[in-house]
Order: C-alpha cells, then structure tokens, then sequence
C-alpha cells in the first residue's frame, strides 16, 4: 500500500516512484491510499489494482483510514507522503512493514526507515520519490536496480477521460472539430505565484488568433475572480469559456488532452498537461523549477531571475519583480515553439 502525496503536482511527480514500485513487486497486489482530489490521477495510471480515497474533516478520520487499510490485508506501506500522520495511520492500521523518510520525527513508527539522500533539497522532487522506491527495493531483497534520475512520470489518459473532457467542452459550446488553448491563472495556495492576469490575457488572444483556437481558463472555484479578470482583458472575450469550478479532476485531464497547449502558473494542473505530454509553458517566480518544473518532451519552463527569488513565500512583500519581468513576448514565443514541438513529435494521449 503506498500512501500518496497530497497536492496535484506533488501525485504527478511521485508516478516515476510508483512504476519502479511496481516493476519491484511484479504481480502482488498494490493499493493507493490518496485523497479524494489526487485519487483520479492513480485510477488513470493503471499502474495500481486498488485506489483508497482518504477523505479528511477530522483527526478523528485517522482512526476510520487505519480501518479500511487494515482491512487490505496489506503486508509493506510505503509512504510517499511526509507527515508524521502517514505513519501513525499505517501503524495503527497494522501493516507489518512500515517504509519512508523518517520525516517529523516518524522513524520510531517505521520498520524500515530509507534514509534521506544528500542531495534531496538541490534535485528534482521526482527523484524523491525514487529514492524512498530505491531504498524499499534495498529493504526487500538488497537489490539496487533504481535508477532515480530516470523517472517515468508520464500519464496516458484513458479514451473515456478524453470523451469526458470533450463532453465538458461541447458544454460549454466547443465542437468536437474547434480548437482549444487552455490558460491556467490562478494558484490556490499562492498569490506570489500568479502571473498577472491581463498578460495572460494577452498571451491567450495572441496564441488563439495564430492558431484559430477557442479559449479555456482552467482552474478551482475559488480561482474564479481571477479567471474572470483573465476574460475581461482578453480582446474578443467571446471566444473563451470559463471552467474554473466546472470540472472534476478526471474532466480536467481529458479538457487537457484535447488541447493544444497550456500556459499556467506553477499549479497542479501544469504538471498534468506536461505529464500527458502536451506543450506546457509554466510561468515560474517564488518557486524553485529546478525542484518542481514539470517534466514532459514538450514543458517549457519560462522566468525572470532576480535576487530575491527563490523566495518560496506565498505573498510578494515588494514589488512582484519575479514575475512582473516576465513579458507577453516571451510567453508567446514559448508556447509556439512549444506547440511546433509537439506538431513534429507525438503526443501521449
């Protein structure tokens, strides 16, 4: 039983570590314990026989989460996610084998604590996945055939979530034969991360009019003041719909199949586009790319260093430097390369 990361971005880097699991196990059975709003993400993999939807209102939701993972039956948890939480569920749901980062002062409740490689906070979180997978495969049987710089976090959308995005589009007056360029501009747990809306605006009308395009602004509901400030500045607002809201995470992956790119912020449903190999352009700024820029044949990362990013704060005390320095031109330019990239090659859909 692996216990999944909680955020989008997080689920999608942590798919490299999960198929070295699997090809270590071969045929026995492995389950994902995840939070509703990553679940789909593992269902979509086909990589796991079991997703366990872990919902949370309470600690007291701890005790009913040990019950249905001790009901598995489940002889290893490997623990993908760092809280000491993660632990104290699989011990109290008596799984025999404990594995992971002895983060949180957890290592007493782990029986086989990996230890944390020395170069964890300067690589790509992708790799921290492995490591914990590598670090199993040594516990098991003392092999060592992971090779963490190698992930393969890669996701092939099933037909049935590509129809379900195109019925979401076809909703809102998108026909099959229509075009779609999908623009993500919020950041539900960050405001230093929102590349301003007017410039996305910009970019969208300027990919949209080179490339005969609709226009899909994607994001949570509680990112829709943002997406209607997108609406307003674009110059034929008409030629967009708004799906902030409107989708579940399985109607998002196939609205992202059925594009022809994104450009978005550093958010989770960055990661998905490039995983399912669509041409992505993230805008970077507090954040650190090297750490979570998304990884696929066709992401492109844009920004504008400054001496004060990465900063990693969720609020600019200045003036936005990082990511006011990123201009409309740099963007465009990007996502057409990014879109010529992705016409020469294949895309995983």
């Amino acid at each position: 039983m692996v216990r999944a990361p909680n955020w989008v971005g997080d689920a999608v880097m942590s798919l490299g570590g999960l198929r070295e699991l699997r090809r270590i196990i071969g045929g026995a059975r492995l389950a994902v314990a995840a939070r509703p709003w990553v679940a789909a993400i593992y269902e979509e993999t086909g990589i796991v026989d079991e997703v366990i939807p872990l919902d949370r209102r309470s600690w007291r939701d701890s005790f009913a989460h040990a019950g249905a993972i001790r009901g598995g039956g489940y002889d290893l948890a490997v623990l993908f996610q760092n809280a000491f939480e993660a632990a104290f569920v699989a011990r109290l749901a008596r799984v025999p084998r404990i594995a992971g980062f002895g983060t949180e002062r957890r290592g007493l409740l782990l029986t086989d604590e990996v230890p944390l490689h020395a170069s964890h906070a300067t690589e790509h979180q992708s790799r921290y996945y492995m490591h914990i997978v590598a670090g199993v495969e040594r516990a098991l049987d003392g092999s060592d055939s992971v090779d963490p710089a190698r992930p393969d976090c890669s996701l092939a959308p099933r037909p049935e979530t590509v129809a379900a995005g195109r019925r979401r589009l076809e909703a809102e007056g998108i026909s099959s034969t229509e075009t779609v360029v999908s623009v993500n501009p919020g950041a539900t747990n960050s405001r230093a991360k929102q590349w301003l809306p007017e410039r996305f605006a910009a970019s969208a009308d300027r990919i949209a009019e080179s490339t005969g395009a609709r226009i899909a602004i994607l994001g949570s509901a509680s990112e829709s003041g943002t997406a209607a400030s997108v609406i307003a500045a674009l110059e034929r607002p008409e030629r967009a719909i708004n799906l902030t809201g409107k989708t579940t995470l399985r109607e998002l992956i196939g609205v992202l199949a059925s594009s022809l790119a994104l450009v978005s912020n550093d958010t989770g449903p960055a990661h998905l586009a490039a995983a399912i190999g669509l041409p992505t352009v993230t805008v970077f700024g507090p954040t650190e790319a090297f750490a979570t820029r998304p990884l696929g044949t066709h992401a492109v990362v844009v920004d504008h260093p400054v001496d004060c990013a990465p900063c990693m704060l969720r609020d600019c005390p200045i003036d936005h430097r990082c990511m006011t320095g990123v201009t409309v031109d740099t963007v465009v330019s990007a996502a057409r390369g990014a879109i010529a990239a992705g016409r020469d090659g294949e895309r995983t859909t």
